[in-house]
């Protein structure tokens, strides 16, 4: 879990929130697993806990006793996190391919401008709509998190450094010195590399008074001129004390912020986007909110999952091209794979069969891997469909049967195996589907969409593949006698 902290918080106080956060997750990390108490948690004991404090704010992270239970600690997360007054917090369990709390199922509207302020104007109404909008005036994404990046606040303390052009010039400092000078001075600056055999080692130049500087301070930090005089920091700069945002983000340049948005696992990612695009993106894009200068759209894992989706596209028409192409070669014929490849919507059918009844016992979302399952489909799926065609040439070539008959024998000699091929395949995919573990989720989806299609294709193969044979054939040679026809004289 990330929390975001108003502004202004030190680090003495995010500390402070991290104790606390420590002591209201006491009874989870602090109870003997086996003890009485610890049956009467809403949650799995946890077995290692951390915390720590940056100048964002607080990190927290457990694991559980159960790591298939890890999930319930979700909402006890968020409702530790908010209860500070004016916090974010995102709370999530991150999987094998995720990095960072937001990071996976994750939607990033990114807002891209010049000015701050109208920045943040945005980012509030962005933020304002995903909380109130919604068909039925509830949240337009209800469970989802969101947080944005940076702070919408900008008040956080700052120090302004104005350099006295003519004062600063006639001493021979310009605005990167004075920069500089203050940089070593409150913080310290890099000054170079170092090298001792292969290591490469960084130089900071640190002042002397670098460490408890107070702010005012700044104005009385003895310079060094590049003539050798000594002035305060004062006669070369104006210094202010303002307020800002407690970092700027850049995108291209242009200053940016994120709003970074986590839907429920029950909406699907897709569903999310088009909602997003409708109910936030689109309005403020009407409204005139969007200055001149401004944009707003969506990016991260939002913009990732379209571009993995438009490859998969490309690649499973890549997929079809190739594996009728490889058949027409194999038959010598255009036609007789095109009754197999009618196989391929089948198994897509009987996949989302599949995935629909997994999604009945265990949610599992229509991810990238799951995805490939349809893919892997094409070349399975066809098999059951070759048999059958190719047995039936072989009663039409090699032994003069007419179409009719041979159809229907070559489905009674193949039958046999296809169910066996089926039987085993099937059975070599159920425990990737039904038995549960750490890391089922990541197999789960495509062994479904891979089970699913196999069945369901393998039975209507039976059915339908003889019955569209059959009619291919009679076509066939209702057109090559009508081409016979026209070839006779008189005709």
């Amino acid at each position: 879990m990330r929390i975001s902290p108003p502004p202004g918080y030190n680090m003495a106080e995010l500390t402070k929130m991290g104790d606390i956060i420590s002591d209201d997750l006491k009874p989870y990390w602090n109870t003997d697993p086996n003890s009485p108490e610890a049956n009467q948690l809403d949650a799995p004991i946890i077995s290692y806990y951390f915390f720590f404090a940056d100048t964002r704010g607080v990190f927290v992270g457990c694991q559980s006793i159960d790591p298939m239970r890890v999930s319930e600690f979700i909402p006890i997360m968020k409702r530790v996190g908010t209860r500070f007054p004016g916090t974010n917090a995102m709370a999530s369990q991150s999987s094998l391919f995720e990095r960072g709390i937001s990071a996976g199922r994750s939607i990033d509207i990114e807002i891209t401008g010049g000015e701050l302020e109208d920045l943040v104007m945005i980012g509030r109404r962005v933020m304002s709509i995903l909380n109130t909008a919604g068909d039925g005036g509830g949240e337009l994404l209800p469970g989802a998190q969101a947080m944005p990046s940076p702070s919408l606040d900008l008040s956080s303390p700052e120090i302004h450094v104005l350099p006295k052009t003519i004062e600063a010039s006639q001493l021979g400092m310009n605005s990167l010195d004075l920069g500089y000078t203050a940089d070593v001075f409150v913080d310290g600056g890099y000054a170079g590399d170092f090298y001792i055999g292969g290591d490469k080692l960084d130089i900071t130049i640190k002042g002397d008074r670098s460490v408890g500087l107070k702010t005012q301070d700044l104005e009385s930090l003895p310079v060094a001129t590049r003539d050798g005089q000594l002035v305060p920091f004062s006669a070369l700069a104006d210094i202010n004390y303002s307020s800002g945002p407690e970092r700027i983000n850049r995108r291209e340049r242009l200053r940016a912020i994120t709003v970074q948005v986590r839907p429920p696992p029950e909406i699907a990612m897709e569903v999310a986007m088009e909602r997003i695009e409708n109910k936030v993106i689109q309005p403020l894009q009407t409204d005139g909110t969007l200055g001149e200068g401004y944009k707003i759209h969506l990016s991260g894992a939002a913009d990732k999952l379209r571009q993995t989706w438009r490859a998969l596209r490309s690649n499973f028409l890549l997929a079809l091209l190739i594996t009728y192409l490889l058949m027409a070669a194999l038959f010598e014929s255009w036609l007789y794979p095109l009754v197999i490849i009618m196989t391929v919507p089948l198994g897509a059918v009987g996949g989302l069969i599949g995935l629909a009844i997994l999604n009945l016992f265990v949610l599992q979302p229509l991810d990238v891997l799951t995805m490939l399952g349809f893919v892997i489909l094409i070349g399975t799926v066809v098999n059951n469909a070759i048999l059958i065609v190719h047995q039936s040439l072989n009663h039409i070539r090699l032994e003069g049967m007419p179409h009719r008959d041979a159809i229907p024998a070559a489905v009674r000699s193949r039958v046999r195996p296809i169910c066996i091929t089926t039987l085993t395949t099937v059975l070599g995919l159920l425990p990737l589907v039904l038995f549960p573990g750490a890391g089922s989720e990541l197999y789960r989806g495509l062994g479904s969409v891979v089970l699913g299609g196999l069945v369901i294709s393998t039975i209507l193969t039976l059915v339908l593949v003889p019955t569209v044979f059959t009619v291919t054939m009679d076509a066939r040679l209702a057109v090559s006698r009508w081409l016979e026809n026209r070839r006779q004289p008189g005709v």
